[in-house]
Formats: C-alpha cells, structure tokens, sequence
C-alpha cells in the first residue's frame, strides 16, 4: 500500500454509493442532527482551547419566572407547554436514531449489491432503535460525569 492511500478506497466507495444511492442523503442528514457533533465541545477550556467554547446566553433564573408568580393556569399552561416541547424532543430523538440506524442498514446492503428502499431502511432502523438509543446515552454519560462530579 502506497503511503497515503490508507482512506482513500472508503472515501472512493462511500462517494460512488451516495452518489448512486440518493434517498440515504435524507436517513444521512437526519444522522448528523442527533450525531456527535459538538458533544465534546464543553471539555476544550478543561483541555485548553482547542475550538469555540460552549456558553449559554441566559441563566436557568432569567429563564423561568419565579414559583410565587404563577396562578393555576399559569402553571397548567407551563406545564402543557412543557410536556409538548419534551414530547417534541422526544419525537426528534426517535426519528433521527431510526434514521442513523436505517443508513446503517442501507449502506450495508448496498456494499452488497442488494436492493435498498427508503421504507425498508426506515423499518430496518426502527428495529434496531434501542440499542442505537442505548449507545448514544452512554457515549455521553461523560458529560454529565464531567459536570455534576
């Protein structure tokens, strides 16, 4: 192997099944958005400045008025609010893990020559969704270790 080459027969192959293959652009874009990117940006000021640091414009106390404040509806409002944006999250959270898990299944058949759909990656990735669920929380327990320890 010439130096240098290490990558460049995957990087070949991986450009000619996308470009043959363009529905795995979407199950692609929906991968990246729950992917990890950014996921290790708080630890550059504990390793040094290797990138941008992650800051927040406000605090949890500007954000949330105080608990005196609130009437009944107030709070009933709040919290339905709250439960419609968690089950949004929620929502996100399972259609891009069944999106990273059917490009997975997609790429995989497809470097065998078989036949691939949309819909079938879609279920492929659904199958599988709890253990790529399960994968991604415990690649970022080290966060919360990181902060709350």
């Amino acid at each position: 192997m010439q130096e240098g080459t290490l990558y460049r027969h995957i990087l070949r192959d991986a450009l000619k099944i996308v470009w043959r293959n363009k529905f795995l652009w979407v199950l692609g874009f929906l991968a990246v958005f729950w992917g990890d990117v950014g996921t290790y940006q708080s630890f550059n000021p504990a390793f040094g400045e290797f990138g941008p640091a992650l800051s927040w414009p406000i605090s949890a106390e500007d954000a949330l008025p105080s608990s005196d404040s609130f009437t009944t509806g107030g709070l009933l409002t709040f919290l339905s609010l709250t439960l419609v944006v968690l089950a949004a999250i929620a929502l996100f959270i399972v259609v891009v893990t069944v999106g990273r898990g059917g490009l997975i299944w997609a790429v995989a058949q497809t470097r065998e020559r078989k036949a691939v759909t949309t819909r079938v990656s879609i279920r492929k990735g659904l199958a599988v969704f709890w253990p790529l669920f399960g994968i991604s929380v415990l690649t970022r327990v080290d966060l919360v270790l990181y902060y709350f320890l």
